[in-house]
């Protein structure tokens, strides 16, 4: 018999693990941001097997399709995630709070220990934010390109 291992399950490779993401330090989203990504992400896995099925079928119609629903639903999702970076950045002061509370909440602190722990949790949320915006640009612009090159020329 030996040791055998259980195959991974579907939901664990299709980004169910959104549902219970560690907490990111920098970012104050409303609890509601992990499931809205859920759903995109799945109607975009959705969107691709259109896309391959175009592909294998030869159906230059379905891929047309495929790249009109792909557009969308990635422009959704890049709105949604720079909506969600706008947010955690007009909510930086609550990031800073959870911060110090999480790292720096011991119950005999003195002024500078606080004072420190909230330079730090400042710094440390805007780097998390600026890490983030320059994702989000990275990836809009690797995203235009490759549906640039997708589009049926004119």
């Amino acid at each position: 018999m030996g040791n055998r291992q259980v195959p991974p399950r579907l939901h664990s490779l299709s980004g169910q693990s959104l549902t219970s993401p560690i907490p990111v330090v920098g970012a104050a989203v409303p609890a509601a941001f992990k499931f809205i990504m859920l759903l995109l992400g799945y109607i975009f896995a959705g969107v691709q097997l259109v896309g391959f099925f175009g592909i294998f079928k030869e159906k230059p119609a379905l891929f047309r399709k495929y790249v009109t629903f792909n557009s969308v639903i990635l422009y959704v999702g890049l709105s949604a995630a720079l909506t969600f970076i706008g947010i955690s950045a007009g909510r930086h002061q609550a990031a800073v709070d959870q911060c110090e509370s999480s790292f720096f909440s011991s119950g005999n602190q003195t002024t500078t220990a606080e004072t420190e722990g909230e330079q730090i949790c400042n710094i440390f949320t805007w780097v998390v934010l600026g890490i983030m915006g320059g994702l989000w640009i990275v990836i809009f612009i690797l995203q235009v390109s490759d549906l640039a090159s997708l589009s049926p020329p004119n």
